[in-house]
C-alpha cells in the first residue's frame, strides 16, 4: 500500500485592491467636507456684505434726505456795489455768474461788465459795449444755466448773446476767462411797430420768442436753426399773433422751456396763460 505525503510548497499570499479604494474614498470625503466648509464661509461673508451694503445705502439716503426737514438758511459771502444811473427794475439789466461762482457779469442795456468774486474786482479787459444797434428795451435770461441772454430793441429785433467761461490753469491755480458772443439778430414783430418787452426760450435747434408791442399786440416768433447736415445757414422763421387774456394789461412775459405756453403778468399780481401749437 502506497502512502502519500502532502507536498509542501512556498506560502502564497492573496492581495486585493480594497485598501486603495478605501483610501481614495476617504480622501474624496475629506475634500468634499473642506469644500462644504469653504462654501459656507463664502455664503456667510456674501450675506454679511449684502446686509452691510444695504445698510450703507440706507444711511446715505437718510443723510441726503435729512436737510429737507431743516429750515433753509443762507449767508452772505461777498457783496458788489454797482454804479448805475438808471433804474435796475427797468427790465434792461441782467446779472449772472459762472458755474464755479467765481466771475459775475452784469448786462446793462448793451454793455456787459465782469467782476472777479469774492473781492468784486472789475475785469476791464473783457466785456464792454456789445454790437447791438438800436435802443435796448428788454433783456431776459434764456434757460436755467444763465449764460445765454436775449436782448430786445425797440426797433423789433432780438439779439441772442452767449456768455462763455473758459477755465485757464497756471499750475494749480484756476482762473475763469469769460468771452461774449452776439449771435445773428431776428425780427420778432412786424416792421413799423415798437417792442416793449419779450420772453425767449431755446430748446435744441428751436427758439421761441414772445414779444409785446407798444400798441398792445402780442406776437410769437418761432425760429428753427439749420441742422448740422444742412447746406444753408438761413434761419427758418415763422410768426403769428397771439390773443391777450381779456382785461390783462401785460407787464411781464414768461415762456416755458418747450416754447408751448406763455404766462402774462400785470402790476396787480395777476397772471394769465396762453397756450399755442406750432
Amino acid at each position: 500500500m502506497l502512502k502519500t505525503s502532502p507536498v509542501s510548497g512556498p506560502d502564497v499570499s492573496v492581495s486585493t485592491s480594497a485598501e486603495p479604494v478605501v483610501r481614495s474614498r476617504a480622501g474624496h470625503r475629506r475634500f468634499r467636507h473642506w469644500l462644504d466648509q469653504a462654501g459656507g464661509v463664502v455664503v456667510w461673508v456674501g450675506g454679511i456684505a449684502t446686509i452691510v451694503s444695504i445698510l450703507g445705502i440706507f444711511l446715505y439716503l437718510l443723510w441726503e434726505v435729512l436737510p429737507l426737514f431743516h429750515a433753509a438758511d443762507g449767508r452772505q459771502d461777498a457783496s458788489l456795489i454797482l454804479e448805475h444811473d438808471g433804474d435796475f427794475s427797468s427790465g434792461t439789466t441782467l446779472v449772472g455768474m459762472d458755474e464755479y461762482q467765481e466771475v459775475v457779469f452784469v448786462l446793462e442795456e448793451s454793455q456787459v461788465k465782469f467782476f472777479q468774486m469774492p473781492q468784486g474786482n472789475p475785469l476791464p479787459e473783457v466785456g464792454g459795449l456789445l454790437e447791438i444797434p438800436g435802443t435796448v428795451q428788454s433783456s431776459v435770461l434764456v434757460g436755467q444755466k444763465g449764460n445765454f441772454l436775449s436782448v430786445g430793441t425797440g426797433e423789433g429785433f432780438v439779439y441772442p448773446v452767449e456768455v462763455q467761461f473758459r477755465p485757464v490753469f497756471e499750475g494749480s491755480i484756476r482762473t475763469m476767462v469769460p468771452t461774449v458772443k452776439v449771435h445773428q439778430s431776428m425780427r420778432v414783430i412786424p416792421e413799423g411797430k415798437k417792442l416793449l418787452l419779450h420772453a425767449h426760450t431755446k430748446k435744441d435747434e428751436r427758439q421761441s420768442i414772445a414779444a409785446l408791442t407798444a400798441d398792445g399786440m402780442l406776437w410769437l416768433t418761432s425760429v428753427k436753426e439749420p441742422g448740422e447736415f444742412s447746406f444753408s445757414d438761413e434761419l427758418n422763421v415763422s410768426q403769428q399773433q397771439l390773443p391777450i387774456p381779456e382785461g390783462m394789461i401785460v407787464t411781464r412775459l414768461v415762456l416755458d422751456r418747450f416754447g408751448k405756453r406763455l404766462v402774462c403778468g400785470n402790476p396787480k399780481r395777476r397772471i394769465g396763460g396762453v397756450e399755442f401749437t406750432g
